[in-house]
């Protein structure tokens, strides 16, 4: 009973190691764009250095209520839908999403249409997905 008990525990532990190891940082890689989690992480860690425990608890909540809420977690790190089927295309109509269809088609190729798609943006008033993230990591900052 003893050598049984010992090797069940012993599987378990190991299997259990190699099972979580690196779990954790799962959803880093699989989010899209993490760095607003990250600068909060970094903010969390900064209060603590800084012995501010006020703030580090405001920091943590807000960690803590973003991880709990899967729709704050997908407006901060964006979607993972790239191309046509983008949720910031929704509203474009038929014929300007044939045109983006084809804008993309030449930027594979090589070709500069940085002005066109700006163009198109502009009309339909879709930000770009970098200004969009680097604008709500920088007002978690701030609140920090």
């Amino acid at each position: 009973m003893t050598f049984y008990t010992g090797v069940v525990v012993l599987a378990g532990s190991t299997i259990r190691v190699a099972l979580i190891f690196n779990t954790f940082m799962g959803w880093q890689f699989e989010t899209t764009s993490p760095d607003a989690i990250i600068k909060i992480v970094e903010g969390i860690y900064m209060k603590r250095h800084e012995c501010d425990l006020a703030g580090e608890e405001e920091c943590y909540r807000m960690l803590q209520e973003i991880m709990r809420s899967l729709e704050l977690l997908k407006l901060l790190s964006g979607s993972t839908l790239r191309g046509s089927i983008d949720p910031i295309y929704d509203k474009m109509t038929d014929m300007d999403k044939k045109k983006y269809g084809a804008l993309d088609d030449l930027e594979r190729r090589g070709f500069d249409i940085s002005k066109m798609r700006d163009a198109l943006n502009l009309k339909y008033d879709i930000a770009d997905d970098k200004s969009v993230k680097k604008n709500l990591a920088n007002t978690l900052a701030n609140r920090t």
